[in-house]
């Protein structure tokens, strides 16, 4: 989950409140930051530009949710979990993927075996 309590700390700083950002944005989507909800890339340059900034000082990565799940038709992310590379390097697992980014099921079987060694850890 994207978190932007940096953006706050960081508008706080500098003397500014929420509303002065609706010179770089929208209403919507200075609500939906406000509940760490999805917001555009676009929104983030426009956002980093009126700042003066880049993304990690107004936002940041909370890794303690390491699930994924896509409510978009035809998503190419079909699993519920994305596994971190860290643990993938750890476990010397690599996984080949197709043209379009999806995981191949090698003749090892390596998929199968780091989603159980994963599941195993959490």
């Amino acid at each position: 989950m994207v978190k932007f309590d940096k953006l706050w700390k960081k508008l706080d700083e500098m003397g500014l409140q929420k509303r002065d950002l609706y010179h770089a944005t929208t209403q919507i989507a200075v609500a939906k930051m406000a509940k760490n909800e999805h917001v555009s890339l676009g929104t983030i340059e426009n956002l980093c530009k009126f700042l003066e900034c880049t993304p990690n000082d107004i936002m940041e990565i909370d890794m303690s949710d390491m699930t994924f799940s896509s409510k978009k038709k035809g998503s190419r992310f079909k699993d519920k979990e994305i596994i971190p590379v860290r643990i993938m390097k750890e476990k010397g697992l690599l996984i080949k993927v197709d043209g379009g980014g999806k995981p191949v099921e090698n003749s090892s079987g390596e998929l199968k075996k780091l989603k159980s060694t994963y599941r195993k850890m959490k």
